[in-house]
């Protein structure tokens, strides 16, 4: 066989491994997330206004302090497998290590500094403390899920996240029933399942014998930080970007106010579930494809995938009255005015992810901080002149048009400074117009049922006939397994 013929096959390998990891990233995440859900009316129950809020403070710290105590090293991961090959894991390792000398010193701060700062902290030590281990083996666990996820190993990380979610609604139910201290109950529920699998991962590399020696620890140590330490400021700005108008809002329009936006954000960030899921199998295919040069096959594959995610967003925005009504009550309704743009703005930040994709590739990461910052600033400058004068809705559109200028911002780093053409930007950006096209249009006849859903209906269809071959080509291996 030639090897343009071998090359072909491999590729199409990768590709079946990709599509079956996105559905069932799918499936579990769907699954996981229906779980929470369902466990939310009994933590709600079982504990105090005041015992959840100080649960969801340990988990907004949580959020936050991931971010600083890995160092963002696991964003390094993907290229790593590329540079490293056989000393993969002896790298996922090392990040192990790095990982946990950072949390240990950035703690050993927070302990010395705590009854100086412990209002703005909200938690008491022990709480702190709880949040201390889970931090510790929360950040080698995430490691592990990105050495299986690049690695095409998705049921070894469906499995962790079954565990996990499971585990914790147990653990956590039978903890709130045994504590006087309610929030202590559920953070510890939260933080043991972790524990656990942490202690496995630990365990894992002294059998497995991968401890990298000295000489190979400062080079992975220097390669990942070099990598993504730049990265920090991105994850910290898109941290501001996705909390920054909720707070906002809470601040200038009150608690009330700040709810329907909160439950409208919330509904529409069902589609991140999705995109999420599948961008976990698509990134790793990226990654291999672009080191072998299979640019046409990326060019090929992208247009769909961005369909796939616009379709989501379409198919939000015109059930948006019927859903919020369900999830919220008639209190709520008004809420449905913020859906379309918070729409928009998630499938505007997956379609700017795939030209950060380009440059954490080619290890330009630099760049990626610089375009998100300054996206979370000009958020943040928006949201003080529109909220008070506009109330809520502001914030929904504010948030899109900061995404809208990250994604011109990663275009022109890309096509511009990198001088890559890699994507059929015309498509894309044709695709991108579309949607917000259609949704607008949704929105305009919120008022006709049966219209908006034989419009579904419609566009269903369209999509299905779209991917026609692509479906049938699926059932046909199905049945044939």
């Amino acid at each position: 066989m030639s090897k343009k013929g071998e090359d072909e096959i491999e590729n199409n390998f990768r590709m079946e491994n990709a599509f079956k990891a996105g559905l069932w990233y799918t499936i579990s995440t769907l699954l996981v997330k229906s779980i929470s859900i369902i466990s939310t009316p009994f933590y709600t129950r079982m504990m105090s206004t005041a015992d959840y809020g100080i649960s969801a403070t340990f988990n907004t710290w949580y959020s936050l302090l991931s971010i600083i105590c890995s160092l963002n090293v696991s964003y390094s991961i993907g290229r790593a497998k590329i540079d490293f090959g056989p000393k993969f894991e002896k790298f996922i390792s090392a990040l192990q290590i790095i990982c946990s000398v950072a949390t240990g010193v950035i703690f050993s701060v927070i302990f010395i500094l705590y009854d100086s700062c412990k209002d703005i902290i909200g938690l008491n030590k022990k709480a702190v403390f709880v949040l201390f281990v889970y931090l510790l083996f929360g950040t080698v666990v995430t490691l592990y899920q990105c050495l299986y996820r690049f690695r095409y190993q998705y049921k070894q990380n469906i499995y962790i996240s079954i565990f996990i979610t499971v585990s914790t609604v147990v653990v956590s139910l039978v903890l709130i029933s045994c504590f006087s201290e309610k929030y202590m109950g559920k953070i510890l529920g939260t933080t043991v399942p972790v524990v656990i699998l942490g202690l496995y991962f630990w365990t894992k590399i002294f059998c497995c014998k991968t401890v990298p020696n000295r000489d190979e620890f400062k080079t992975f140590s220097k390669y990942a930080l070099a990598y993504s330490a730049p990265l920090i400021v991105h994850s910290l700005s898109i941290y501001v970007l996705g909390q920054s108008d909720r707070l906002m809002v809470k601040y200038y329009c009150g608690d009330s106010v700040a709810g329907i936006y909160s439950l409208a954000y919330q509904y529409a960030l069902l589609i991140s579930l999705v995109i999420n899921a599948v961008n976990s199998a698509w990134n790793p295919w990226f990654h291999d494809n672009y080191a072998l040069k299979n640019f046409s096959s990326i060019r090929e594959k992208i247009v769909p995938f961005l369909i796939l995610g616009c379709f989501l967003g379409v198919g939000c925005v015109a059930v948006a009255p019927e859903a919020i009504n369900i999830l919220g009550g008639k209190e709520y309704i008004e809420g449905v005015h913020a859906v379309f743009p918070i729409c928009m703005g998630v499938i505007t930040e997956f379609v700017y992810s795939q030209y950060v994709i380009i440059e954490m590739h080619l290890k330009k990461t630099r760049y990626t901080s610089l375009g998100t910052f300054i996206a979370s600033l000009l958020n943040l400058l928006l949201n003080w002149i529109f909220i008070p004068k506009y109330g809520f809705v502001a914030a929904a559109y504010t948030t899109f048009i900061s995404y809208m200028v990250l994604l011109f911002m990663h275009y022109y780093i890309i096509r511009v400074v990198l001088k890559v053409h890699l994507y059929q930007d015309r498509i894309i950006y044709s695709i991108l117009i579309g949607l917000i096209g259609i949704s607008w249009c949704f929105t305009k006849f919120y008022s006709f049922i049966l219209f908006r859903y034989l419009a579904v209906i419609v566009l269903i269809v369209l999509f299905i006939l779209y991917n026609k071959k692509f479906i049938l080509e699926k059932l046909l291996t199905f049945r044939e397994r």
